[in-house]
Order: C-alpha cells, then sequence, then structure tokens
C-alpha cells in the first residue's frame, strides 16, 4: 500500500533549496543518466550521492532511497538480460564457415533465429526501462508535492534500506524536516497546558472627550436615561417602586 504522508514545505540542506525540488531530482537524474550509453547500469549513483549530500530533509531521504532501488533493480534486470541474450544469440548464431559447406543447409535459419532472440531480449530491455520511467515519474509527481509516496514492492525495500541507512552515521541523519501537515504524524500531539478562553465580554475602548469649542471645558455627557419601570405580572403592582420626591411646600416644619 501506498503511504501517502504529505509534509509541511521546507528547505533541503542541499543549497537550502525547496525539498520537493531536491527529492524530485533523485528521479530526474536517475532518468537522465539511465539513457547515457555507459551510465545507464549506475544511474542509481545519482539518488545515492543525494542521500549522502542531505542533512536534514526526511521527505529527500525517503525519495532518494526509492530511486536508488528502483535504479538498482532496473540495472541487475538489464545487466542480465544483456548477459543473457548475448550467450544465446551467440550460441544460435552459426559460424560463418558454415556456410561454405555444401551439407549444411540450416545456416540462414540458424541466422533468422539469432536475429529474432537479438530483437526479443532488445524489446525486453526497452519495456523494462520505460516501466522504471513510468514509476519514477508517479513518485516524482508525488515528491513535488511534498508527498511521501510509497510504490508497490519498491517502497517496502526502500523503507527497510533507509532504516537500516539510517543507523550508520554518514553525517546526514539529523532527520530534522517539519513536521507532516497531515496524518499519520511523526510525533503525537501535545495539548497546552492550560486551554484558551474567550474573554467573557469583548474588550471596548472608551470614548474620547468631547471638549466645547468655545470655552475649551470638557462637556460632561449626558446623564444615563432612568431604569424602566418593572411590574408584577400577577398583580400588576409596581416592583420596588422609586421612593417620591419630597415636596417642600408639604414640609412638617
Amino acid at each position: 500500500m501506498a503511504n501517502n504522508t504529505v509534509y509541511q514545505p521546507h528547505k533541503s540542506s542541499i543549497g537550502e533549496i525547496d525539498a520537493n525540488y531536491i527529492a524530485v531530482a533523485c528521479y530526474g537524474a536517475a532518468i537522465i543518466f539511465s539513457y547515457i550509453p555507459f551510465l545507464k547500469f549506475a544511474a542509481w549513483l545519482a539518488p545515492l550521492l543525494i542521500y549522502f549530500l542531505e542533512k536534514k530533509s526526511v521527505l529527500v531521504k525517503f525519495h532518494a532511497v526509492q530511486a536508488l532501488i528502483l535504479n538498482a533493480i532496473g540495472a541487475v534486470i538489464s545487466v542480465v538480460l544483456y548477459i543473457v541474450g548475448r550467450i544465446i544469440v551467440a550460441a544460435i548464431t552459426p559460424d560463418y564457415t558454415d556456410y561454405w559447406n555444401a551439407y549444411y543447409t540450416g545456416y540462414y535459419d540458424d541466422v533468422k533465429k539469432a536475429a529474432a532472440f537479438g530483437t526479443l531480449f532488445t524489446v525486453i530491455a526497452v519495456i523494462v526501462s520505460v516501466a522504471l520511467m513510468i514509476f519514477e515519474i508517479m513518485a516524482a509527481l508525488k515528491a513535488y508535492k511534498y508527498t511521501e509516496y510509497s510504490l508497490p514492492v519498491i517502497g517496502k525495500i526502500a523503507d527497510k534500506v533507509s532504516e537500516k541507512l539510517s543507523k550508520v552515521d554518514f553525517g546526514g541523519n539529523s532527520n530534522t524536516a517539519a513536521p507532516p501537515s497531515q496524518p499519520p504524524y511523526n510525533a503525537p500531539y501535545t495539548p497546552p497546558a492550560q486551554p484558551w478562553t474567550p474573554p467573557a465580554q469583548p474588550y471596548t475602548p472608551p470614548a474620547a472627550p468631547k471638549f466645547d469649542t468655545q470655552t475649551g471645558q470638557p462637556i460632561a455627557p449626558p446623564p444615563a436615561p432612568p431604569a424602566a419601570q418593572k411590574f408584577d405580572t400577577q398583580t400588576g403592582l409596581p416592583i420596588n417602586p422609586p421612593a417620591k420626591p419630597e415636596d417642600p411646600n408639604n414640609s412638617n416644619t
């Protein structure tokens, strides 16, 4: 199953370039080398070099190991096909002196068989090369999106190799990349000690004082309106009626 762990955008230790570009380069460099004569069998050296140079990005290291395993397997298959094909073709191809032997009638048949086997092994080698390139493009597209995409079978082998390489100090295994932005996470989430509590009422700044343009004195704010009178819903009588002001004309003095 593919592992689609997504990492936050971060920088690689290689020239402080975005890590996704370096992860894509693990596959791109291998693809370029695979089409260069005499270098196609060593295309796996490109991601291996990137693995040694990278000092902090887990994303880059994973894709470097996966590209290394993928191209190493492709190189082994190509070498085996080349050797086996040459042996079979050499065994079938007749000696040119048989052409002058009047009693040998199968010369041209053997030539055709040798050519057919040579073509067959060439076609198989091309199919293997194209299949590897398709896998590398798929992984490179995921790497560009900061995704740790694990190829079927190859990804499991890459995980085991990466685990063993991480135990060896090559001067680049600190693994300090930013944590992934989507689950699964590399580390468990730790909640804060005290939860944040919003304020009971939003803060309202005090009103700026106003001044009289003629006297320059501050203008006192208007008095607050009196509270509305409350009434009992059963009796209709006022609840806690306000005290009546004293009438100065009805004093008892």
